[in-house]
């Protein structure tokens, strides 16, 4: 196994937001009287346009999701605005890391351009990454691997050299279909035994994932 290129999701992975994405959602589901919770794993890591559709599935087709989705991010916004953007442990050191061994990074999020940039900008490590792809500017949402696929593009990595560090399942299912590296970090949710056989690695933190990545990029060289 080579390591050419690294691609990172953002939310649960890079950013301590999901937890932040979900509190909001129970607020929100408070104001409406609904429980809207409970489907937000399988959701995680899909775009705008197909958590509009799981919503109105569970929920009915006169559930005002772009109405709940505007005061759900408020909720996260003003949340940021008051305590800055939550970084994962291991972030910094994994990025210095891969600029010092000339690895390029990517990040591929589901979340909207204007929104991944802030963050990236805000918590200062845009400066690492060779490209961004947001959910915004694809067709095709994780479990897809069109996002992964665009990235390893801007990259010049070809997938089977191409880690992919995620902590959704439909980001590691994307991962897996697309011919990546598939590993996780898991966030809010434990991989199930049928996820875990899609993985090359599973770490406990971002941390972790560095002595992996230095040991096979030795080959590189």
């Amino acid at each position: 196994m080579r390591i050419a290129g690294v691609i990172f999701d953002m939310d649960g992975l890079m950013f301590d937001t999901e937890r932040l994405v979900q509190q909001a959602w129970r607020q929100v589901g408070q104001e409406l009287g609904l429980e809207l919770v409970d489907g937000l794993p399988d959701m995680m890591g899909v775009s705008v346009r197909q958590a509009n559709l799981m919503f109105k599935q569970q929920f009915g087709e006169s559930f005002d999701y772009y109405g709940a989705r505007r005061r759900r991010t408020a909720l996260v916004e003003d949340a940021i605005a008051r305590d800055g953007v939550p970084v994962k442990p291991g972030l910094y050191d994994i990025l210095r890391s891969l600029a010092e061994w000339k690895i390029p990074a990517a990040v591929a999020t589901s979340s909207d351009q204007a929104v991944a940039e802030r963050y990236l900008e805000m918590a200062q490590v845009r400066q690492y990454l060779t490209a961004v792809v947001c959910g915004d500017m694809v067709e095709r949402s994780k479990p897809d691997p069109q996002i992964f696929q665009i990235a390893a593009e801007l990259l010049g990595t070809k997938p089977e050299e191409t880690v992919v560090l995620e902590d959704s399942f439909n980001g590691i299912k994307a991962a897996s279909s697309g011919g990546f590296l598939p590993c996780m970090v898991p966030d809010l949710r434990q991989p199930t035994p049928e996820l875990a056989r899609l993985l090359v690695r599973q770490f406990s933190s971002l941390s972790d994932a560095i002595e992996f990545i230095e040991i096979f990029r030795l080959r590189n060289i």
